[in-house]
């Protein structure tokens, strides 16, 4: 079964995925580490400006990019495996597709929902740094290096802007909002308290995982 991860920019869900890929047959898609990769790969890309405006205005990519991105992944991963999309779905169009796309490869999904406050998000996007070389993430203003492989820790390009990131939070509530109602009808979505420390939100995502049958080892 795969697993969709939902929250406010800044709630873990980033977090929260490199635990669970720390496990055999776990697989990771999220729009933005494909839109980064596309930027780092320079001007002639042709998907290269459009991306650009969208991240530096916050606003979402094409959805025909992002679709086609999406059921490229499905259509590589082993149907016993599993997909963890962070970032996609961000309209109930996506959603309605990544369904259709499940349904004709034989897969099944659920949701989850990271519940933390704006105030907090806003602290962790403003603390916030990203490893280049290895995705990990942490929360803080003075280092400089990632404590997990030793390479240098950067800013995300759309955190060092307060406008930016008010503008996501702003398309998050239109567009994602209408999706968890959608989920939580079709009974698709647990809820999971994100302000807690980061591995105590993990143990109640795994066990919330394995009462709707999600596969994690012990």
């Amino acid at each position: 079964m795969d697993i969709v991860l939902f929250g406010l920019q800044g709630a873990g869900k980033g977090t929260q995925a490199q635990k669970m890929l720390e496990h055999p047959g776990f697989h990771y898609f999220a729009p933005g580490a494909s839109f980064r990769e596309i930027l780092e790969s320079g001007h002639d890309n042709p998907q290269y400006t459009h991306i650009k405006e969208a991240l530096t205005k916050g606003e979402l990519v094409d959805d025909k990019l992002v679709l086609e991105l999406v059921r490229e992944k499905i259509i590589a991963t082993p149907a016993e495996d599993t997909i963890i999309f962070d970032g996609f779905p961000r309209t109930v169009h996506q959603l309605e597709r990544l369904i259709e796309y499940l349904e004709l490869t034989k897969r099944d999904f659920i949701g989850v929902y990271y519940d933390v406050q704006i105030k907090e998000t806003l602290r962790r996007i403003e603390y916030r740094k990203i490893c280049g070389a290895c995705s990990h993430i942490e929360l803080s203003l003075s280092s400089e290096v990632c404590t997990k492989c030793g390479k240098p820790l950067e800013k995300r390009t759309d955190d060092t802007k307060f406008e930016s990131v008010l503008e996501r939070l702003a398309t998050f509530f239109k567009g994602t909002f209408p999706i968890l109602a959608e989920l939580m009808k079709k009974d698709k979505l647990l809820l999971i308290d994100a302000s807690k420390p980061a591995e105590e939100v993990y143990t109640s995502t795994v066990n919330a995982l394995r009462s709707r049958k999600v596969a994690f080892p012990e």
